[in-house]
């Protein structure tokens, strides 16, 4: 029987879109940055921000490592005293363009509650973007335990990632299900686990497709968040 939820965030119980590209939205980092004393041009500013992620992930070991994006907002203040997680807030909230939960996302989740299963949150994020967005869309309050791989220096798909989980948490691996949108990640780090999984299709993938990503694992496939609450 399964009593432990395991979700993705992004892409599966989020709806979310980002644009760090464009110049408009450097310019206002820019800005945040001006304010302590620190000047950057746009272009400038969105090289260095990149070659401080890859720089930070270069220093860190193992096959998925995951920064902690703060070290690099505190890098590009340039030794000023800077609030990195106020300029990460409104790094992200510059950056966003909408972030809500998927249709019956909250109705799902609810019910699972009030079935008293556990709900855990196993999510390839940043902790300094992400605990907002959680309190923003009301999510928090029906986790049992919330685990962001920058939290951890590692992200998904490495066993390693859900084991800190299985083992903080005390729980049995055939008593958990792993629910995400994405073969590579969420998916492949249940089967590393041999764990059961569900992949959520909110990409709209096409079955020739589905077939093909899922051909050999214990994988269940549904179209909408709904069917969680069907067991098989």
């Amino acid at each position: 029987m399964i009593r432990n939820y395991i979700f993705d965030l992004y892409g599966t119980l989020l709806e979310i879109r980002t644009d760090e590209y464009h110049l408009s939205f450097w310019r206002k980092v820019c800005r945040i940055y001006k304010l302590y004393g620190v000047k950057y041009k746009p272009t400038e500013l969105r090289r260095k921000y990149k070659d401080l992620c890859k720089k930070e992930e270069s220093l860190m070991e193992g096959e998925y490592p995951e920064i902690n994006i703060l070290n690099v907002f505190s890098a590009l203040l340039k030794g000023r005293k800077g609030d990195v997680e106020k300029i990460a807030r409104l790094f992200r909230m510059y950056s966003r363009l909408y972030c809500f939960p998927y249709t019956n996302t909250i109705e799902v989740l609810g019910k699972l509650k009030s079935e008293e299963k556990k709900i855990y949150l196993l999510s390839n994020a940043q902790h300094a973007f992400t605990m907002k967005e959680l309190e923003d869309n009301g999510l928090m309050q029906y986790f049992d335990g919330i685990y962001i791989s920058s939290d951890y220096g590692i992200k998904k798909p490495d066993p390693v990632f859900m084991k800190i989980l299985l083992d903080t948490e005390k729980l049995k691996t055939e008593e958990c299900v792993m629910i995400g949108n994405d073969f590579d990640t969420d998916i492949a780090i249940a089967e590393a686990c041999d764990m059961h999984s569900i992949f959520l299709n909110t990409s709209g993938y096409d079955e020739v497709y589905l077939q093909k990503q899922s051909l050999g694992k214990n994988v269940r496939i549904i179209e909408d968040i709904l069917e969680i609450l069907k067991e098989e």
